[in-house]
């Protein structure tokens, strides 16, 4: 097998691993609900879930992060701990006071928002198609938060989850920046700690206790969103970001609202209305569309890169 085969045979293997990892954290939208709806406080359900992911990789993968971890790494940890702990906040108040549909597709729209978190660091424009595909997630987010009395209104929880889907971008790219160069056991476990250092520091002082965590719901929220929702799907993010091109990762990840969306109408915390389907077909098409650009674009710079590789050898 040559070195093309077995690139593509990981980057399958990467896209199968996130498209995973897309309805799992395409279903959590309504677990986090179900612990919400089981008086469990947003500030106790962050540092439950991600208490439970450090643990599992403090108790799994002790030998692993002891022997790849290097000096300095923590800096890293607590940068992107930090920067996923504010996107996640904002994700759990805001479904406070909106539907896990409505959250589902909003936090989605991340993925829209990568381009411009890369424009702040690289200096570099995003094109126009990208624009229009920023405006066109705003108008379908726009449709979601219509009201039965049909105003525009956007709900407060609405808003608060476009704050974390921004912080969610800062994520991804961060991420793709840093995990070609540190192990994901390191990654992982610095993450998870400092999630839930801070996670702790919130919960005591919104001083809400854990209260719900002896319901069944309570628990079954919680199992799920620490253990699958965090452990597995963070981690599988980190490692599928080592394989497969942003654009495609862009395009599998935004699946998860397509997940999130289903499963609420299933459950039936949402309707399908005529706003669920057209706000959520525009911002699922925005999204879609700003990453197929990107990933066309990828190709051209590819064949360019190998075009100019030939031509050196033949002139050689």
């Amino acid at each position: 097998m040559n070195r093309d085969q077995k690139a593509g045979n990981k980057q399958m293997l990467g896209s199968v691993m996130l498209l995973i990892m897309a309805f799992i954290w395409g279903t959590s939208f309504v677990f986090q609900k179900m612990a919400l709806n089981a008086d469990i406080s947003a500030a106790a359900l962050m540092f439950g879930r991600f208490f439970i992911a450090a643990v599992l990789w403090g108790i799994f993968g002790a030998r692993k992060i002891k022997s790849n971890y290097r000096k300095g790494q923590w800096k890293t940890g607590v940068l992107l701990g930090t920067m996923f702990f504010g996107a996640n906040l904002a994700q759990i108040l805001g479904l406070q006071s909106t539907t896990p549909g409505n959250n589902a597709f909003i936090s989605s729209a991340n993925v829209v928002f990568v381009p411009f978190v890369c424009w702040i660091v690289t200096k570099k424009r995003p094109k126009a198609v990208l624009i229009l595909c920023a405006l066109l997630s705003f108008v379908g987010i726009g449709v979601l938060s219509v009201n039965p009395g049909n105003q525009f209104l956007f709900a407060p929880g609405d808003v608060l989850t476009l704050i974390g889907a921004v912080l969610f971008a800062a994520h991804i790219v961060a991420v793709g920046e840093t995990a070609p160069h540190i192990h994901v056991s390191v990654l992982a476990f610095m993450q998870f700690s400092v999630i839930a250092a801070l996670s702790l520091v919130f919960l005591l002082i919104a001083g809400n206790g854990l209260t719900g965590f002896g319901s069944a719901e309570g628990i079954t929220a919680m199992l799920y969103l620490g253990v699958l929702a965090t452990g597995v799907g963070l981690t599988v993010q980190m490692i599928g970001q080592k394989y497969v091109p942003p654009a495609m990762v862009g395009i599998i990840v935004s699946t998860e609202s397509l997940f999130g969306s289903i499963l609420s109408v299933v459950i039936g915390y949402d309707k399908l209305s005529t706003g669920l389907l057209l706000g959520g077909g525009i911002m699922f098409g925005s999204i879609l569309l700003a990453n197929i650009w990107q990933y066309f674009q990828d190709a051209r710079q590819k064949k360019r890169e190998n075009g100019n590789g030939i031509m050196q050898i033949k002139e050689s």
